[in-house]
């Protein structure tokens, strides 16, 4: 399928006047509670829409699915749970961001003075000048970026963007996600234990580093060899950097990667 045959199948069969408030999906429940983006002309509205509004692009309906690569934790949830997702993946994947974000006071962040409370220093939080969540919100910094590739992975949205691309309609989709493996629960699991050990900032990015320092973490299989370079490198590393315990992790975190 293309992006047009999904629209397609989405205004045939189900309703497009919905609100946020009174949806059935899970991913505008999940966004009411105030988790998610919420700058932008897509910040209150039902997840249906912002997929329809977004894929009516005349140059996207023809292309291919890149769900995995969307950046709106919303509206990745939408489009697992029109894929048939269990409900179980979507509460275990909006866990990780609700978690991030209660951890770092970021829910229904709409204010810049809220996210003086946070952890985190303000300009690594992904907020506009208003202190609302950005689009790109979720890789702002070294703690958000990993916990979106965990969501990402809890979601299985790398395998739900694959079915979407190989079959010919959504039956033959639903058919082929019937049989996949869902299970992500330790990853599930250790991420939020790690989200709720840190005190502060500081405190969560050593413990990202000692994690990843480790073969057998449960964030081991989570990027590829490239998205793990590109993350050590660009957000990771440049913070270790500024402390003295930090810069022992780098170094040690760079000999790992270069072994």
């Amino acid at each position: 399928m293309n992006n047009k045959d999904v629209l397609t199948w989405i205004i045939s069969n189900y309703s497009l006047d919905v609100s946020e408030a009174q949806s059935p999906w899970y991913a505008d429940q999940f966004h009411a509670r105030g988790f998610g983006q919420t700058n932008g002309e897509y910040g209150s509205v039902a997840q249906i829409a912002h997929f329809v509004s977004y894929y009516q692009n005349e140059r996207r309906q023809e292309q291919k699915p890149s769900y995995n690569q969307l950046l709106c934790p919303e509206l990745m949830l939408f489009v697992a749970e029109l894929a048939g997702a269990p409900r179980r993946v979507l509460t275990q994947a909006a866990d990780i961001i609700s978690a991030y974000e209660q951890a770092f006071c970021l829910v229904d962040a709409g204010n810049a003075e809220q996210a003086e409370y946070s952890k985190a220093p303000t300009k690594l939080l992904g907020l506009d000048s208003q202190g609302r969540k950005k689009g790109s919100y979720l890789l702002s910094n070294a703690v958000s970026t990993l916990v979106f590739y965990a969501f990402k992975q809890c979601l299985h949205i790398h395998a739900i963007n694959a079915a979407f691309r190989q079959a010919h309609d959504m039956v033959e989709l639903h058919l082929m996600l019937e049989e996949h493996v869902w299970d992500q629960d330790s990853l599930h699991a250790n991420c939020l234990k790690l989200l709720q050990s840190g005190s502060s900032y500081d405190a969560l990015v050593l413990s990202i580093a000692t994690e990843l320092l480790c073969e057998s973490s449960c964030f081991a299989d989570i990027m590829s060899p490239t998205s793990k370079q590109s993350y050590v490198s660009k957000k990771l590393l440049p913070y270790l950097e500024s402390s003295a315990e930090g810069r022992v992790l780098a170094h040690d975190i760079a000999s790992h990667l270069a072994a």
